[in-house]
């Protein structure tokens, strides 16, 4: 039985797109803290990085639990949980007083963060019909550039605003404050669709006429799961690897002072990545192809990685940055892949298979390129890594051999 469509989409869109934002705004608001951290507990380099990292691995450990939470209780319900635990560990990070209750605080936060985008995809797969579920993913996929562009001016303005205060004091009340949104983003789930009370099935366009619903077991042994798997690898990695290193490289190679960097890094990257994911879902609809679409992102954002290996005059190396942001996203059509390829019910397995894959990887990939760079001395072999990871990206979406096409 299909599940009914109710008059919530936009609802709905606005509240995973606002939950998404805040999500990366958070996400990308501790770091300025560190300094104050590190004065007033006399932390070394290491321990930082071990609270750094924290967040990280919880998250990818999550995943998979997640989305067995999502097919079991339905996206709404598990958000919610996923949010109130977001809020909880976000408090107490504003609380801590020592490096363990601080890293306690980080691998929780992660826990809870890893249920928005499992549960964000299941819920557009329970919301939206096929031929609109690309369009509605560009937004979600979209959020995470505002959020970190949010977080970028935000910050700052509250740093400055609170400069009266001691620096712990400082660092606390921002905590606080910027909980705020996330409290909004639990409050503005009430309009979403409550489907876990009902057959969330979509008939999927590879299954054999005798085949109208999927087992988890059957879809973990599917080998397409792991073609996508190294497919949102290649695209969260080469991202990964172009922001960790593109400021040190306009800096070193074109002598740029810090704060120009960091807004031409901003402006080439993240702001075109926004209509990027935007019109990365919109096409998957449009030409009715999820492969195509983003297979062809990824080879254009390599290609683009690829050109910073010449050594070309600054305005043709921001004009090569600006054509990898609008396409460095363009793997937003690989979240509509499972519920397509499979069902509704099995896809939050799918999804957090894949999310968890690609986040591990993503963390090996910065530590492997900047091997790379100790040993040479040289950015050249940092960019044909990254643009290799993205052809190995659009290699694994061909090699599914999907039918992912909306007829």
């Amino acid at each position: 039985m299909h599940i009914s469509r109710k008059n919530g989409k936009l609802p709905t869109l606005f509240s995973l797109f606002y939950g998404r934002t805040v999500l990366f705004l958070l996400r990308t608001a501790i770091p300025p803290f560190i300094p104050f951290l590190m004065a007033r507990f006399g932390w070394d380099t290491f321990q930082v990085g071990l609270l750094a990292s924290a967040y990280l691995w919880s998250y990818a450990f999550a995943q998979v639990p997640w989305g067995l939470a999502v097919d079991k209780w339905g996206g709404k319900k598990s958000l919610a949980l996923g949010w109130a635990i977001t809020i909880v560990a976000s408090l107490a990070f504003a609380l801590g007083s020592n490096l363990e209750q601080l890293i306690f605080t980080r691998l929780l936060f992660g826990v809870g963060a890893a249920s928005v985008l499992v549960a964000s995809t299941v819920i557009i797969a329970e919301v939206y019909p096929k031929d609109e579920m690309g369009s509605a993913m560009g937004v979600i996929s979209a959020s995470s550039s505002i959020g970190i562009l949010v977080a970028g001016v935000a910050i700052p303005w509250l740093l400055v605003a609170s400069i009266q205060l001691p620096a712990l004091e400082t660092w606390r009340t921002i905590c606080v404050v910027i909980t705020i949104p996330a409290v909004l983003a639990l409050v503005t789930l009430a309009p979403i669709p409550d489907m876990s009370h009902k057959t969330r099935h979509t008939p999927t366009v590879n299954a054999s006429p005798s085949q109208t619903t999927w087992s988890k077991r059957e879809v973990m042994r599917d080998p397409k799961l792991y073609l996508m798997s190294v497919a949102m690898l290649g695209y969260i990695g080469g991202y990964t690897i172009a922001s960790t290193w593109i400021y040190a490289y306009l800096q070193e190679q074109y002598g740029l002072p810090i704060e120009l960097v960091g807004t031409l890094a901003s402006l080439a990257i993240f702001v075109p990545a926004i209509p990027g994911a935007l019109i990365s879902g919109w096409l998957s609809d449009r030409f009715r192809s999820r492969v195509k679409v983003a297979a062809a992102g990824a080879l254009l954002a390599g290609a683009a990685l690829f050109l910073l290996i010449f050594k070309l005059p600054l305005h043709f190396v921001i004009l090569a940055l600006i054509v990898y942001g609008a396409f460095a996203l363009f793997h937003t059509p690989i979240f509509s892949m499972p519920a397509e390829t499979w069902s509704v019910e099995v896809s939050g397995i799918a999804i957090s298979i894949i999310t968890g894959i690609s986040q591990f990887g993503a963390a090996i990939t910065p530590a492997l390129s900047g091997y790379l760079l100790l040993h040479t001395n040289n950015y050249e072999p940092v960019w044909i890594f990254g643009g290799a990871v993205y052809l190995g990206a659009s290699i694994a979406l061909i090699l599914t051999r999907e039918k992912t096409r909306l007829d």
